[in-house]
């Protein structure tokens, strides 16, 4: 209840927004709870992250969509700041920075993955390596950081739907095929909590290679989708990139034949690191071709990344 507490809590008026839940279970008094302070209460039984999405976007009323995840919060000030930086007619797609804590909601000192330390407002896509920096800078990261308008999403609602794990990328893509202005703000109004989810270290060895092999199966499966949707654009090739990078996190640790890269996946993911960078790609490709010889070995290699990048965050 604490995501929807710092959602009730906000410094704008409670009249110029709604407050949607969508969640796959019932319970008497959270649902009694939300009923009282007029939270519109979905229920879906589904995992689909998507699914979920397109459950509230098509049930809310508003013209601004703003994501808030159920292990993370907003700031008290973040609607009221959204609603002032949408008053620009023409910005569609809006992300801002984050505090970063633990489950127990203890500071981490973690870069995910920018950091931003300025405005960057991107007009013109296609304008030098404004897609690169962003991807780089994390524009299409967690999806409690994005607010967007939803007539970028009600054309592409059908394939949203459809996206099993990386709903944020979705959004991001979905908006790069628009002409609307895109804002990414280093203004702190998420707090991210990295939790024992599918997507953050959850600390457990045991758990980690079956964790993500059905985090990135799922995530191969979102970024093909998402290529079919920008085919014939210019902007495909930066997904098919994504695709490739999660054919080699897949191949890391656990072999599906029909999804093992090739040497086109391999030139292509070379050519666009994305967010992790090219140190990021290195470690990735050591560990696959490890994993050739011994997988065992390469899920120890990439637990062990993980493993001292989540302690030196908490020291």
């Amino acid at each position: 209840m604490d995501a929807v507490n710092s959602v009730l809590k906000q410094s704008a008026d409670r009249e110029l927004y709604e407050v949607i839940v969508v969640k796959n279970f019932k319970d008497f008094t959270i649902d009694r709870f939300l009923e009282n302070h007029d939270v519109v209460n979905l229920f879906l039984d589904s995992t689909s992250g998507g699914e979920k999405f397109v459950a509230g976007i098509t049930r809310a009323s508003g013209e601004i969509i703003s994501f808030l995840d159920d292990d993370d919060l907003f700031d008290e000030n973040k609607i009221e700041y959204v609603i002032r930086i949408f008053s620009n007619g023409n910005l569609g797609y809006f992300h801002n920075g984050m505090n970063i804590r633990d489950k127990e909601g203890e500071p981490l000192r973690i870069s995910r993955p920018g950091p931003v330390k300025e405005p960057l407002i991107v007009r013109d896509r296609l304008a030098g390596n404004s897609i690169s920096l962003m991807l780089q800078r994390g524009a299409w990261f967690n999806s409690s950081s994005i607010s967007l308008r939803k007539e970028i999403i009600i054309p592409k609602i059908d394939i949203l739907g459809k996206i099993k794990a990386v709903t944020d990328s979705f959004l991001f893509y979905a908006t790069l095929m628009t002409d609307f202005t895109i804002l990414m703000d280093p203004v702190r109004l998420t707090y991210y909590r990295v939790h024992n989810s599918l997507s953050n270290f959850s600390g457990e060895f045991e758990n980690f290679a079956s964790a993500k092999t059905y985090l990135y199966r799922r995530s191969l499966q979102d970024f093909l989708a998402i290529t079919q949707m920008l085919e014939n654009s210019p902007y495909s090739e930066y997904s098919l990139s994504e695709a490739s990078r999660t054919k080699f996190q897949l191949g890391s640790v656990a072999d599906y034949p029909e999804f093992r890269p090739t040497i086109v996946d391999f030139i292509r993911f070379f050519k666009m690191p994305g967010h992790i960078g090219l140190s990021g790609a290195i470690h990735l490709m050591a560990a696959y071709v490890v994993s050739i010889f011994n997988r065992g070995r390469a899920v120890k290699m990439l637990y062990n990344i993980e493993s001292k990048r989540f302690r030196a965050a908490k020291s």
